[in-house]
């Protein structure tokens, strides 16, 4: 994990800050997950799921996959669309 980062809560709205308070990504999830490899699982208002960066840059687009594991292991994770799993990677 990437213990430098910090997730908070506002409004039921996930974020992130750094360490110093400064806020990276504003609250805007519903569900944030810690970051790990560089990227942490969010889930927006419509219950869709999107691994993003510390730029809140979107690395795998909300709905691409109907359920993603939370975090990496050894850079790979787990993601299911409709009846298929599959592995993706950091890369």
């Amino acid at each position: 994990m990437d213990n430098d980062l910090l997730i908070f809560k506002e409004n039921n709205l996930f974020g992130l800050k750094n360490q110093n308070g400064v806020i990276l990504i504003p609250p805007q999830y519903i569900g944030m997950q810690p970051f790990n490899c560089g990227l942490s699982l969010v889930r927006n208002s419509n219950h869709q799921y999107a691994y993003i960066n510390t730029a809140n840059i979107q690395v795998v687009p909300f709905g691409s996959y109907g359920w993603c594991d939370p975090q990496f292991t050894c850079g790979y994770a787990r993601v299911k669309s409709k009846d298929k799993w599959g592995i993706i990677d950091t890369l």
